[in-house]
């Protein structure tokens, strides 16, 4: 009894923190350097709107959590694709290895917005020009006992304008994961290095840490809350829901509730995840009413024996 009202409690605790974080400005990010780093890198990640940190593991804990690397996912191949307006498309892949108690990982996240057609001061064409963003990121996670486990990672950055040299940067990030019986714990702090100096401005990285936990409930239901903190911007509210209508299907839910303009605004996602066994599919929807809705996919194969 005094193991599952602690658990309980913990869980009250990260959606008690989800639901106070709102009260801070989360929409100031104008002013960071490479914020597509922040782009959800796949569907499921994208429908339980980050929350989910702490199940996290394989391939995906490359973009919420690398101490999911140290957990018992197969080796295996994520490859996702999500389109928005005007040919607008973010290409990520990420492949899990593991190597004993642990398990390495590898990804690339590529943001293609097409070609843009450029002006000077006076209104004239100055001709089309491609933007560049992509990253590549390289990560360890390792199981430190049968209750915790632990990762790092290291991003190297690169983006430019098309017109101008493309800046280089790298960042760093970590998590640990803590299993409580039915509910989990997890921290994770993602893109974090010292600010970007250009032309004698200064613009931070978007570090972002992000406590949250899991619980799985009778009904084949798990839930997720997790509290966020972005550097230079403030605070929001992460949550998201889990039920598998039969051992290959799952609905998937989420919503972020954050300060948008002064206002609170709660921003809803949903998906679908199918696991067919050595193959599983995602797909995610989100709306946004300032630009156009954003569809995402993505397909994972198992290189090593499922559990």
């Amino acid at each position: 009894m005094r193991a599952t009202a602690a658990l309980h409690l913990a869980l009250c605790l990260v959606l008690l923190a989800g639901l106070a974080a709102p009260s801070a400005q989360a929409d100031a990010t104008s002013g960071h350097a490479y914020e597509f780093l922040r782009l959800a890198a796949e569907p499921v990640g994208r429908a339980l709107s980050g929350a989910h940190l702490a199940s996290v593991e394989g391939p995906a804990s490359l973009a919420w959590n690398p101490a999911g690397l140290g957990e018992s996912a197969p080796s295996a191949l994520l490859l996702s694709h999500a389109a928005w307006t005007a040919g607008t498309a973010w290409e990520w892949g990420a492949l899990n290895l593991r190597h004993g108690s642990g398990a390495f990982g590898v990804g690339c996240g590529v943001l293609r917005s097409g070609s843009l057609e450029g002006y000077d001061r006076d209104g004239r064409s100055t001709g089309d020009f491609t933007p560049q963003q992509a990253y590549a990121t390289l990560g360890y996670g390792r199981a430190l006992s049968a209750a915790v486990s632990a990762g790092l990672m290291v991003e190297g950055i690169l983006a430019g304008d098309g017109i101008e040299p493309a800046d280089r940067s790298w960042a760093l990030g970590g998590g640990v994961l803590v299993h409580l019986g039915r509910a989990d714990l997890a921290l994770a702090a993602l893109h974090w290095a010292p600010a970007l100096e250009r032309d004698g401005e200064s613009y931070p990285l978007p570090g972002t840490v992000r406590a949250g936990g899991s619980v799985a409930l009778p009904g084949h239901t798990r839930l997720h809350a997790a509290a966020e903190y972005l550097a230079g911007a403030g605070a929001s509210g992460r949550f998201g829901a889990e039920w598998r209508a039969t051992d290959a299907v799952a609905a998937l839910g989420g919503a972020t509730l954050a300060t948008v303009g002064g206002t609170a605004e709660l921003q809803p996602t949903a998906g679908l995840a199918i696991d067919l066994g050595r193959v599983r599919f995602a797909y995610a929807y989100q709306p946004d009413t300032e630009i156009e809705a954003v569809h995402q996919l993505a397909l994972t194969a198992l290189l090593g024996a499922s559990r």
